[in-house]
């Protein structure tokens, strides 16, 4: 398959999909604000991956040479950070080899707003205040192993979620391969078209190119015909003339009049013959008309089925390979659902171990 430049949009429009789901799940504390573009700008690690964004920049209408951008990553101080390694396993799963740089901003700036809204719901999520302040004092047993629990849990929803962002945008990039494949077979349809226009017009013109040679060259004998009996009737009328002496000078009349017989019939006999060889050319040619336009039927008939056929096949490879397209698209989303079922099992025990961790700090204080 060919490779694609997936736009901002389809970039960022899985994972911000994703985000706004798990945030309208997190409750009323999704109100709170988060950061702002300043702050965004402030952490180092911005700053990293800003500046290779712009040393990636290989050419100004191609935008972020993305295997140089992962090359400079992976090469940083910074490679082992958790969103480094969530942005380069997303560049991982696009095929294309250059994005523009304010698609690659927006998926750093996106994965950014989720690591802070996750730092945010983990700092707010304990039960109220009110509950501990009036036993602050009282010594109370050690809760370290409810924390951890939480902790893991915490984890596993955020691979969860993650692994739901890579696959949501594998699957808008499935789309994107679907709608090229069709594209592809309207262009493939189209130079079939074109094919054969060009094919009728290369005949056409080769007929018209026979018919311009085959008139020339009947010219060219007609006038050849014409000199030829220019000179035999150029040669009878000498002879005559011959006759005409000889007959006044030996007042032979009836030699004058054997040799004008004898002319006489030799020039009925040439021009019968003549009139033979001009009708046996004429049939010649009448067939040798016939059998080309016979010839050039039967090669533009094959001609025209050979392009048909062409035609059938690629638009039947064609649909073989969208019906295999169609089966992985398929397949993607079964995953998907797979998927979406763990996470909600995994949300079910993210919610049981909070109500573990209050019962357990409830236990404490009491």
């Amino acid at each position: 398959m060919a490779r694609v430049s997936p736009t901002t949009d389809e970039l960022t429009s899985p994972a911000s999909s994703c985000g706004q789901s798990s945030t309208k799940k997190r409750g009323p504390k999704a109100h709170l604000s988060l950061d702002t573009s300043d702050e965004r700008d402030d952490d180092p690690l911005t700053t990293v991956v800003l500046a290779a964004l712009d040393a990636s920049i290989l050419y100004d209408n191609e935008g972020v040479a993305l295997e140089a951008f992962r090359a400079r990553l992976g090469s940083s101080e910074v490679h082992a950070d958790f969103k480094i390694k969530m942005l380069l396993d997303m560049l991982a799963t696009v095929r294309a080899t250059h994005l523009s740089k304010e698609s690659l901003e927006i998926a750093w700036h996106r994965i950014v707003d989720e690591e802070r809204r996750d730092l945010l719901e983990l700092t707010t999520s304990t039960p109220p205040t009110s509950a501990r302040d009036s036993v602050a004092s009282v010594p109370r047993p050690s809760t370290s192993g409810a924390p951890s629990k939480l902790s893991q849990a915490k984890s596993k929803r955020k691979q969860a979620e993650y692994d739901a962002k890579l696959l949501a945008n594998r699957l808008a990039l499935l789309k994107q391969e679907e709608q090229k494949a069709w594209r592809k077979i309207e262009q493939t349809r189209e130079k079939a078209q074109q094919i054969l226009e060009h094919r009728e017009e290369a005949v056409k013109k080769q007929q018209d190119r026979h018919l311009f040679l085959h008139a020339r060259e009947v010219e060219t004998r007609t006038a050849t015909k014409k000199h030829k009996l220019a000179a035999k009737t150029s040669v009878i009328k000498k002879r005559q003339a011959a006759i005409s002496v000889i007959s006044r000078k030996y007042q032979e009349v009836d030699t004058v009049k054997q040799e004008r017989r004898r002319l006489k019939i030799e020039k009925e006999r040439q021009a019968q013959a003549e009139v033979e060889r001009a009708r046996e050319k004429r049939e010649l040619v009448r067939r040798q008309e016939e059998e080309l336009r016979k010839k050039r039927l039967k090669e533009r008939v094959v001609a025209e089925k050979q392009a048909v056929a062409r035609y059938r096949q690629s638009v039947e490879e064609e649909e073989v390979m969208l019906r295999e397209q169609r089966k992985r698209v398929a397949a993607m989303e079964r995953a998907e659902l797979e998927l979406i079922q763990r996470l909600q099992s995994t949300q079910l025990l993210q919610r049981q171990a909070y109500n573990e961790l209050e019962k357990a700090l409830i236990r404490t204080e009491m």
